[in-house]
């Protein structure tokens, strides 16, 4: 898999998503991929700010990125919420 990192406006190490001028670009290895990570970026985003009012939150260690990243995107995990967002969205998953 191809990860680029951008330096500016936000460098965001192990992210699959970037803010380039009130715009995010996110990628995948295919639509399924892009499509969850989009979701998914927004979610983590409510779940930062929430938790931001607790505290400081800490992110993931360099070493738990790989394999948080190998769990979500995993062929079965995929499956699983490629179906659910599917249905949610009233269409038939592909």
């Amino acid at each position: 898999m191809s990860l680029y990192i951008l330096e500016y406006p936000l460098k965001a190490p192990g992210a699959k998503g970037y803010r380039l001028h009130d715009k995010t670009v996110v990628t995948g290895e295919n639509l399924q991929e892009a499509v969850v990570t989009a979701i998914y970026l927004q979610v983590n985003a409510r779940v930062l700010l929430q938790a931001q009012s607790l505290g400081e939150p800490r992110g993931l260690s360099e070493d738990e990125i790989p394999l948080s990243r190998g769990a979500q995107l995993s062929a079965l995990a995929m499956e699983r919420v490629w179906e659910y967002l599917c249905l949610r969205a009233g269409v038939d998953p592909v």
